[in-house]
């Protein structure tokens, strides 16, 4: 059986005394999409902080590509994942074509100038993002899903094995939520690129992402496909509120899971992971 490209065992996390994430055990394999979901607190950035070096587990191994990630140089790391997170700040105006250069820093010694080939995995980044028509714009300029294309193709530009995405659609209308969620599914099934995203909204997460990991409390609840992981049981258990009762249907276009929260004290309909029988 092929080696998984990212293998995570039994990770635990603390900030000081308050535990973050514990004992945290997934595998993707190289090719997948899978977005990691979950209540606020429950990890999932600290979880991708983890996977890209930024953070050092107190306890479990992460493997990359059979290499624990604390074996690799920042240098050859950054080769290996890119990472887009939710707030970028640049502290000069760059064009776009500039920023996307940065992307290439890992692949440079000191002082050394960009080569043929780094301007040609730029013009590739800015391609599969569609930003090639921006990139004399400087970016203070654009919109927010401009901004968000720019920032994926910068993280391209590195040429990883694994792109790390943390809420890349939190400040997005949604014309941009699916136009970057839609890019996201295309560098995935057409260049076989290795997504790992933490995804805020559900129901938007059901329609690209193939796999899901379901975090509480640090935790994780459940893994496997959307039908397996989006369950009103499953998300009862994981978002652990009295205020609000979760209802998950099949959706009327795509039939994939469709979550809908209600007040406690409302009548919810049935969902069908509770009347499985009414859905056949």
């Amino acid at each position: 059986m092929e080696k998984p490209l990212l293998n995570v065992t039994q990770v635990s996390y603390s900030y000081g005394s308050a535990p973050v994430l514990e004992d945290v055990t997934f595998k993707l394999a190289a090719g997948e999409m899978a977005a990691v979901v979950g209540p606020n607190g429950s990890g999932k950035s600290t979880l991708l902080k983890c996977i890209s070096g930024l953070l050092h587990p107190q306890q479990g191994d992460i493997t990359l590509a059979g290499k624990s990630i604390s074996g690799y140089s920042a240098q050859e790391r950054a080769k290996q994942v890119a990472v887009v997170p939710q707030e970028t700040v640049l502290a000069f105006d760059f064009n776009v074509a500039e920023t996307v250069l940065m992307g290439r820093q890992p692949h440079l010694r000191l002082f050394q100038r960009e080569t043929a080939a780094d301007v040609a995995a730029v013009q590739t980044a800015m391609e599969q993002t569609g930003t090639r028509s921006l990139a004399e714009r400087s970016v203070s300029t654009l919109s927010g899903g401009e901004r968000q294309r720019v920032l994926i193709a910068r993280a391209l530009a590195q040429e990883p094995r694994l792109l790390l995405l943390d809420e890349p659609t939190s400040q997005l209308d949604i014309t941009y939520q699916a136009e970057i969620l839609g890019l996201l599914q295309r560098l995935n099934s057409q260049h076989g690129l290795t997504i790992l995203a933490v995804i805020h909204d559900l129901n938007l997460a059901v329609q690209y992402f193939n796999k899901f990991i379901l975090l509480s409390q640090g935790r994780i609840l459940a893994t496997g496909t959307a039908a397996e992981v989006i369950t009103s049981d499953n998300l009862q258990r994981a978002y652990h509120s009295s205020k609000v009762q979760i209802a998950v249907n099949r959706h009327p276009v795509h039939h994939r899971p469709f979550v809908t929260v209600f007040p406690a004290q409302e009548k919810v309909p049935g969902s069908v992971n509770d009347k499985r029988e009414a859905v056949k």
